[in-house]
């Protein structure tokens, strides 16, 4: 949500997860980043991009609507200095949809763009696929647990990335296939915030934009790489899309159950179903991610 109280800061990675997922008006549609947290090549993580631009994108948006759909395309990586500046432009306000286009430009190029949805909920029919069996997410090893556990066959440096996510929490439901390839093109995981959550709608919607980028291209990897933090493969996402359900409690145990059917021309397509802990599909994904080996 946006903030007028505070200016740009200088990166924090130790910043809490609503602080990350802030942005401050500028004045004329522009937003800024607060604080930015760096993925595993050093740029901006491809969700709190996405977070913090649907932040700046609903700083207008009407409470009662919310958060349907989102598309976002990532164009170049980001840098974490200077923090990123959304620009954000009204594209439809009906008596039922909202739509709100926002851009991020670095040193002159387009670097990202997405296009978000909002409506106000209505009655109608209902039904939803069932959460597939899977055990629960406490009978499962965490990331920091399998990085112990494999510590004989990872490097120094894929145990530190495994053990220093501050942000989130997951929890394969088949560990090695999570770390390790080859394997099938499917995996299952449950993944929740690791810190302090707003309760309110909006900020539940944030937070699912922004767990819903991490580890996310997995499944399109696992047949084509032998470790899934290997150096020998580049995976960078592309297009990422959001369809929300109705369902915004987001701050517990979530599942995704993500399947890629493809990969072809050098690009790879992965689709998810989301799920709450109590089984209900609150969500759906599909995201398009380059997909170059490298020896």
């Amino acid at each position: 949500m946006p903030d007028d109280t505070q200016k740009p800061a200088a990166r924090r990675t130790w910043a809490s997860l609503p602080e990350l997922m802030r942005v401050t008006a500028c004045g004329d549609g522009e937003f800024s980043a607060l604080h930015s947290v760096p993925n595993i090549g050093g740029k901006v993580f491809g969700g709190q991009m996405i977070a913090q631009g649907l932040a700046a994108a609903a700083a207008d948006v009407a409470d009662e609507r919310r958060l349907h759909m989102l598309q976002a395309g990532f164009l170049t990586p980001v840098d974490l200095d200077p923090p990123p500046r959304y620009q954000v432009t009204p594209t439809l306000e009906g008596r039922s949809y909202s739509r709100r286009d926002v851009v991020v430009r670095q040193q002159g190029r387009l670097a990202f763009q997405m296009s978000c949805g909002f409506k106000r909920r209505e009655p109608g029919p209902r039904r939803a696929q069932t959460m597939p069996a899977v055990p629960p997410p406490e009978a499962l090893p965490g990331l920091a647990e399998l990085a112990d556990l494999h510590r004989s066959e990872l490097s120094d440096g894929m145990r530190r990335v495994l053990t220093g996510i501050p942000h989130y929490q997951i929890r394969p439901i088949d560990g090695r296939a999570f770390l390790f390839g080859p394997g099938e093109p499917r995996l299952r995981y449950w993944i929740r915030p690791s810190n302090g959550t707003d309760a309110a709608p909006r900020a539940q919607e944030l937070l699912l934009g922004f767990l819903s980028d991490a580890f996310f291209n997995s499944a399109m990897l696992m047949p084509h790489i032998r470790q899934r933090l290997g150096r020998d493969f580049a995976a960078p996402t592309l297009n990422h899309s959001l369809w929300l359900h109705g369902g915004t409690a987001v701050d517990e145990w979530l599942l995704f159950d993500t399947e890629s059917a493809v990969v072809e021309d050098g690009c790879g397509l992965v689709n998810a179903a989301i799920y709450d802990r109590g089984g209900m599909r609150i969500a759906s994904a599909t995201q398009e991610s380059m997909l170059r080996l490298l020896g």
